[in-house]
């Protein structure tokens, strides 16, 4: 099987080039919005929703203690977010000990006893809840949740300035019949003017509030149900490549506007790459492993899954702790967990998921490599940069804009690999513009017969 990656030729793509390598980047890397997306909704009982609220006020205090004793500020503003990990991912050991302070039950259960959050509860409970209507009603108990968190830190003197406003809401002022239509998808545009009704409880932004902190005043609702897909499966990353190298609209948009090249490999059932296997006395063991290629499908219907029902990346400790029990009450949920008969389809549903594109991507024609990094094998970007044999690269495919300083540049480093590995089967492509056919074709560049002369 022949299969391609198009690359824009640059100085990372020199070095992946000497040393056969592949980059995989995060999903939210690459340039579709939609990747690896899925149609997340939430439908589950009293129990599991109390623990959900509860989970969230946990990690707003979180994150608010992170931003009070984390200097210096990223000036990254993406970078903002990167401590907002709710507690239910943290390591057992790091969770017993924030458990023991006396804010962990006492405060979520403070916020779980407001009017507005009761109401929440008994208005969700067993319903089939999409992630905008949950995001929504995160966003109208939000200056609750400030105002519990904010006064508990003034109080036990954790935020740096006394001067922090703290939100008060007024509760009576809500209109909570239309707060109540929530399940009511007509409705949301009437949920909207509720937002604008609330948006005065929100403490003003002034120059004493850290930039984090004003973040989190604003844009936590919609951080929190980000991460929460963190609780649903492990991060992915991904390489692409392409059936077709012939597609001018590839060319533009991957490969420096035809200024790059496309690599050609050559397969069977996957592609060896040197990946970590497991851990040992000196670190972690590597060994040439067979990655599957997986085919993109292209379609605009969405994977629905049940945000309940697919929490695989925690372990059952802290889903036990956090999740499927009320302390208060000791009542137990009735959500099925994923267990030997449910796995597999767990498991599908994931990689239908990520390898699952709109009908608009379709001419790309893709096949991708996953990294899964449940074991947490893939965190740094240096551990996403796996070797491949270099016998599986077949060829060089060089754009039509594609400057002879680059393609002498190329040339030079693969007869340096073909000589140091006795290969002399090296082929070199030019892309041009076939006027017969109004489109892109390839021919064999004469410079691949100079290895063979060269060999000999």
């Amino acid at each position: 099987m022949e299969i391609y990656r198009y690359r824009p030729y640059n100085e990372y793509d020199k070095i992946g080039l000497e040393n056969s390598e592949i980059y995989f980047p995060e999903l939210s890397q690459l340039n579709d919005p939609m990747e690896g997306y899925t149609d997340i909704y939430f439908q589950g009982d009293k129990v599991i929703w109390t623990n959900l609220l509860r989970n969230y006020l946990r990690s707003l205090f979180e994150a608010f203690l992170f931003a009070q004793i984390s200097k210096p500020l990223p000036e990254a503003p993406e970078d903002l977010f990167i401590p907002l990990i709710p507690f239910h991912l943290w390591p057992d050991e790091q969770f017993e000990k924030i458990q023991s302070l006396d804010w962990f039950n006492t405060l979520p259960q403070q916020f779980i006893n407001q009017k507005a959050v009761k109401s929440l509860i008994e208005n969700v409970v067993n319903k089939h809840i999409s992630r905008e209507q949950l995001l929504c009603s995160l966003k109208v108990i939000h200056p609750i949740a400030l105002q519990i968190t904010t006064q508990y830190m003034i109080d036990s003197q954790l935020l740096r300035t006394s001067n922090y406003p703290v939100p008060q809401v007024s509760q009576d002022e809500i209109n909570w019949d239309i707060f109540f239509s929530i399940n009511n998808d007509e409705k949301i545009g009437d949920i909207s003017s509720l937002l604008n009704q609330i948006s005065d409880s929100i403490p003003l932004l002034t120059d004493q509030i850290d930039a984090r902190s004003q973040h989190l005043c604003l844009d936590f609702p919609n951080l929190f149900i980000q991460k929460l897909e963190n609780v649903m499966y492990p991060q992915f990353y991904a390489a692409c490549f392409s059936e077709n190298p012939k597609n001018s609209s590839m060319w533009g948009n991957y490969a420096n506007s035809h200024k790059g090249i496309c690599l050609k490999f050559n397969i069977d059932d996957g592609l060896p790459l040197y990946a970590p296997c497991g851990i040992g006395t000196h670190g972690k063991i590597y060994e040439w492993l067979p990655h599957k290629f997986y085919k993109i499908n292209y379609s605009n219907k969405l994977i629905s899954l049940n945000f309940f029902e697919n929490m695989g990346n925690i372990s059952l400790g802290i889903l036990n702790k956090l999740w499927l029990k009320d302390n208060e009450t000791n009542e137990v949920t009735t959500i099925k967990l994923i267990d030997d008969e449910t796995r597999n389809t767990y498991w599908q549903n994931i990689y239908d998921a990520l390898t699952q594109k709109t009908k608009d991507w379709a001419y790309e024609k893709e096949h991708r490599l996953l990294l899964n990094n449940m074991f947490g094998s893939f965190y740094d970007k240096k551990d996403r940069t796996l070797k491949y044999q270099f016998n599986n690269l077949e060829g060089i495919i060089f754009g039509m804009k594609c400057p002879d300083k680059n393609k002498r540049e190329i040339i030079k480093i693969i007869i340096n690999k073909c000589q140091k590995e006795g290969r002399d089967n090296f082929k070199f492509y030019q892309a041009y513009y076939n006027q017969k056919t109004c489109s892109i074709d390839l021919r064999e560049d004469p410079i691949c017969h100079f290895l063979k002369l060269n060999k000999k």
